[in-house]
């Protein structure tokens, strides 16, 4: 079917331009998505629903030319949000339709959950290696049982936080100087995690 722009109300036949490839440039106002906005709404469903009908209740409306400023209905379908998001340029959609996930993983890996969503559980067993690579095992476990544990901090550094803290310097200023967080200085100052074991003076060992 054929449809004209002199057939639109005089709200949006204004801001219509008509180009050589059929497309119908929307002038007026644009959102950060690149897509027409109205005083009202989305002037893409405007212009669809004013020249074609009402749209279905929960359908979205795709641009089959690929060009969000068309307000043509004859470029316009409507279709499910899941259809729409599939023949979107999305990274996920465009792997979707070349059968794997966005990181080049075949559909095969995917895991659907009870809501209906899909995971790629190759991704998601990556996600996790670097996870558990990143962890400092050793704070951790010193965590659980109580116990301090040997981290980043140089002797020099616990001595030197440990005696600013002392003369009344904030936690948090303190975290600032050495470039780390307030909880890691809190950690310092009750000889916890991230408070490295500090040398111990021993006479004997300095008259040998």
């Amino acid at each position: 079917m054929e449809y004209k722009v002199s057939d639109l109300p005089d709200t949006l036949r204004p801001y219509i331009l008509p180009q050589t490839d059929g497309c119908w440039r929307w002038v007026g106002k644009v959102d950060r998505n690149g897509y027409g906005r109205s005083k009202s709404g989305w002037a893409h469903r405007e212009v669809y629903e004013a020249l074609v009908g009402p749209i279905p209740p929960g359908l979205h409306l795709d641009h089959l030319c690929r060009v969000p400023l068309c307000q043509n209905p004859a470029h316009l379908e409507a279709v499910t949000p899941g259809e729409n998001f599939i023949r979107s340029m999305h990274p996920s959609a465009v792997a979707h339709r070349r059968g794997t996930c966005k990181r080049g993983h075949p559909i095969a890996e995917f895991r659907q959950v009870k809501d209906g969503t899909r995971y790629c559980a190759a991704c998601r067993r990556e996600l996790q290696r670097r996870h558990y690579a990143a962890q400092d095992w050793p704070t951790m476990i010193a965590r659980k049982h109580g116990k301090g544990t040997y981290t980043r901090r140089t002797p020099e550094q616990v001595v030197a936080i440990r005696a600013m803290l002392e003369i009344g310097i904030s936690q948090a200023e303190v975290a600032r100087v050495f470039g780390c967080s307030p909880s890691t200085i809190s950690e310092i100052a009750r000889g916890l995690a991230h408070a490295a074991p500090i040398p111990v003076y021993d006479p004997k060992v300095v008259e040998e």
